[in-house]
């Protein structure tokens, strides 16, 4: 009876630490994102979120992020005749995304040579991401030449650069785009975004989310390599949404274009009456 008693003790014991172990290996799996959704309010002055995960032994880890993808529309400004500043072309670059963020426990060409950062979406020209990228005539729709889709699209790529929204690569400061004018000045320096990677392999980061966030679906995805090949990855997805008045205003302007331009009107006459009440012009003597 007693033996019977210790083996189900025993039984019991590793039954439980199996279901501890599986409970801790499925905690550990994949990308943990927080938060999961970005609610954006009135008061939003832009937020971090923070991306953790867990990497193959001896592997270094490689994050992208990418936007919602979102069509722009670019107009190219010079001189006509010598003396009126004026558009001179226009644009419309589709199917690239609003934001593209890319962190490393390295320096990425530490960790893969150039032909594999390009497969893999994480050279410092965003090559994959331009290759995707398409720019048509905004008036009927049509392709422009290869010539002025290399233009505008990697002239969108600089903008998104200068913007904030892109940083393309860990060690962008040692290395020129493919296309485009933009000079990488080392705004994107190494120590502002490596990945901190402890020795049991565990690893998180944060990015930074500004004021005017891109609406939408962001893609996660961590690249781990070793010994220049890549070796596993993982994938995930976060949301930025507009929520309370802001969503609001958003609907009823995408909704009913004539009731939110009437009720600005009416706030914006509201505001000059109540400047008036309250700072009245005097009379001269």
């Amino acid at each position: 009876m007693r033996a019977a008693a210790v083996l189900a003790v025993v039984l019991l014991t590793a039954l439980l630490g199996t279901i501890w172990t599986t409970a801790r290996a499925d905690e550990d799996a994949g990308l943990n994102v927080s938060p999961e959704a970005v609610d954006i309010g009135l008061n939003f002055s832009g937020t971090d979120v923070s991306i953790s995960g867990t990497a193959p032994e001896g592997a270094d880890v490689i994050l992208t992020v990418d936007g919602p993808l979102d069509s722009v529309k670019l107009r190219k400004k010079g001189k006509v005749m010598g003396l009126f500043w004026m558009t001179v072309e226009q644009a419309e670059v589709e199917n690239m995304p609003a934001f593209h963020v890319v962190r490393s426990s390295e320096e990425i060409d530490k960790l893969l040579s150039r032909e594999e950062q390009v497969r893999i979406g994480v050279d410092p020209a965003s090559t994959a991401i331009l290759s995707e990228a398409r720019a048509i005539d905004p008036d009927d729709e049509s392709p422009l030449s290869e010539e002025k889709q290399v233009e505008f699209i990697a002239a969108l790529r600089d903008k998104y650069i200068k913007d904030g929204l892109y940083a393309p690569c860990v060690s962008c400061h040692e290395a020129e785009p493919a296309v485009g004018d933009a000079a990488h000045d080392g705004s994107v320096a190494p120590g502002d975004a490596v990945i901190r990677l402890d020795d049991d392999g565990r690893w998180e980061t944060s990015i930074s989310l500004p004021s005017d966030a891109p609406l939408g679906d962001y893609s996660v995805r961590a690249y781990y390599v070793r010994d220049g090949q890549e070796v596993g990855s993982d994938s995930t997805t976060f949301s930025v949404e507009k929520v309370g008045l802001v969503d609001s205003l958003r609907t009823m302007a995408d909704d009913n274009a004539v009731a939110y331009g009437a009720m600005s009107l009416a706030i914006a006459i509201a505001i000059g009456l109540t400047i008036g009440f309250v700072f009245p012009r005097r009379g001269g003597h």
